[in-house]
């Protein structure tokens, strides 16, 4: 195990329903099943960039030790890079990361870059912290912590879910 402890304690989510935020058009309420006997709700800014159909029963990469923040009913994140456009380099936009298989990985499946020790903060202040982890997405749509892959128990691959980033943080 590499001496570099990860901060985060994520897993694979499976979307279960997205709304639309009452506040921002920007926004949607995003219920996640985690694995665990209670789902989760993540709030995010995807809604410029996916439909609430495109999201529904996705696999998602979701951040649960996440700190109550203004709103104390989100219980958990969703990893989000903000990528570069291939074609217009001074365009971001959002782009999901969810995990590379053909086969469905389970709700609750621990995502943990390959060989790190995971020790994860207690509210984890995703806003202010997260920018400091190190997470980025490599041109090839990869997910790293630094240059160490981010991967599903068994060797699965988080990835981006669009083909057309080129790099990207993740945010």
């Amino acid at each position: 195990m590499a001496a570099i402890p990860f901060p985060l304690s994520t897993c694979v989510a499976r979307v279960t329903n997205v709304a639309a935020h009452e506040k921002n058009a920007h926004l949607y309420w995003i219920t996640l099943d985690c694995g665990e006997k209670e789902p989760r709700l993540a709030i995010s800014s995807l809604a410029g960039n996916y439909s609430a159909a495109d999201l529904k029963d996705q696999s998602v990469i979701a951040v649960t030790n996440v700190k109550p923040a203004g709103t104390p009913k989100v219980t958990a994140s969703i990893l989000v890079a903000d990528a570069k456009d291939s074609k217009d380099p001074t365009k971001r936009s959002p782009v999901l990361l969810t995990v590379d298989s053909k086969q469905p990985i389970q709700p609750g499946t621990k995502i943990a870059p390959k060989g790190v020790k995971v020790v994860p903060t207690t509210n984890f202040a995703i806003k202010t912290a997260l920018p400091g982890v190190g997470l980025v997405v490599s041109a090839t749509g990869a997910a790293l912590y630094g240059a160490i892959p981010l991967e599903a128990a068994g060797g699965v691959p988080v990835i981006a879910d669009k083909k057309a980033v080129s790099t990207a943080v993740i945010i």
